[in-house]
């Protein structure tokens, strides 16, 4: 049964539970990377992710548009201006260190296959690229002989170095048999540029991600704290759950190059844009405020079920603040996502003048 917490003009919406603390944690604001929080969010996050959407009128969409609405009834609003391309307040006027963007195209990620920030259309595609030789690497059974040479190209890679030096490292041989090439004729480069845009994800993951899906598709989230990150974004981090964590195994085999944490799983509430240090408390004081209204409820802390069935295939445009970059399929729509991904527009183009 649901139990409603009043809060003001606002209700949380509770599942039973134990009574129980839910932990803040803050973590020292870096301004730098605030700063390029703030331009990926203006420029678009781009990967290939497993995301549920939050309908408005679902219990944890609610929970979450309220914990928003609670933050505005103390900080300025930030509103995206993407023709200065910064964030601004609801008046147009230039916004402080305390101003909060909530998100409004509410989600969870399941899992990242590949998240890319890169904000020029150069290191977008260099970040597909890479990306895309990662897996492969990863997917390849090497012989004895060839695991340290694999091994130290998976860490170039990782160190961001050019796709041509770790090509070069490689045996032309090897590379080949990596990326399954079978005409010598073809160029390796160019045909990574090309394969680069197929989704990660094969018939064997699939179905093994679908059979899981099917046997259980309900998966229960409790909430375990309210996260400000030290680049300014706020989430919700969920209890580690053995559904999702199964999920990501079958996932592994995959080996994208992807940020969020294998052993984390969060939901983004929104962002302080030009958040910095020595803002840190007055707004961590007003976060714990709110919690003390959620700790308040009968039952403490929340509980939200999602269904996997809901699952989507977010691929290479996602963007929390775009709804015009986001392309999604179904997950088990027809049972197969294995298909070419279309290559867009790079966003940033249309952002430039």
């Amino acid at each position: 049964m649901k139990s409603l917490l009043e809060t003001g003009s606002n209700t949380f919406f509770v599942l039973n539970s134990q009574l129980q603390k839910i932990a803040l944690k803050t973590t020292a604001i870096d301004e730098n990377k605030v700063s390029i929080n703030r331009t990926n969010k203006l420029f678009g996050s781009f990967g290939e992710t497993l995301v549920i959407f939050h309908e408005a009128g679902s219990a944890l969409g609610q929970f979450i548009i309220n914990f928003q609405n609670e933050l505005l009834n103390h900080f300025p609003k930030a509103i995206q201006n993407l023709e200065a391309q910064q964030f601004i307040s609801e008046n147009n006027e230039r916004i402080g260190p305390t101003s909060f963007a909530p998100i409004t195209n509410l989600h969870t990620t399941i899992a990242a296959l590949r998240v890319i920030d890169s904000y020029d259309e150069n290191s977008w595609n260099n970040c597909l690229m890479q990306s895309y030789l990662y897996a492969k690497l990863t997917q390849y059974q090497p012989e004895m002989e060839e695991i340290e040479i694999i091994e130290l190209s998976k860490i170039m890679l990782l160190d961001n170095m050019d796709l041509d030096k770790v090509l070069n490292t490689l045996a032309p041989t090897l590379s080949r048999k990596i990326l399954g090439i079978e005409d010598e004729a073809t160029d390796i480069l160019h045909f990574v540029k090309i394969q680069c845009h197929t989704s990660l994800l094969s018939d064997t993951v699939e179905q093994s991600l679908v059979a899981q899906i099917q046997k259980k598709p309900i998966v229960e989230l409790e909430l375990e704290s309210i996260s400000l990150n030290t680049n300014g974004s706020l989430g919700i981090r969920w209890k580690l759950n053995e559904q999702i964590m199964d999920l990501r195994g079958a996932l592994s085999q995959i080996g994208g190059i992807a940020k969020h944490g294998a052993q984390v799983l969060t939901t983004t509430i929104g962002y302080f844009p030009y958040c910095s240090e020595h803002c840190r408390d007055e707004i961590k004081q007003v976060l714990q405020e709110i919690i003390s209204k959620v700790e308040s409820a009968e039952n403490c802390p929340p509980k939200f079920l999602l269904n996997l069935t809901d699952l989507q295939l977010v691929q290479f445009s996602r963007n929390d603040l775009h709804q015009n970059f986001i392309k999604k399929t179904l997950f088990l729509d027809q049972q197969h996502i294995s298909n070419m991904i279309q290559q867009q527009e790079f966003p940033g183009k249309r952002l430039s003048h």
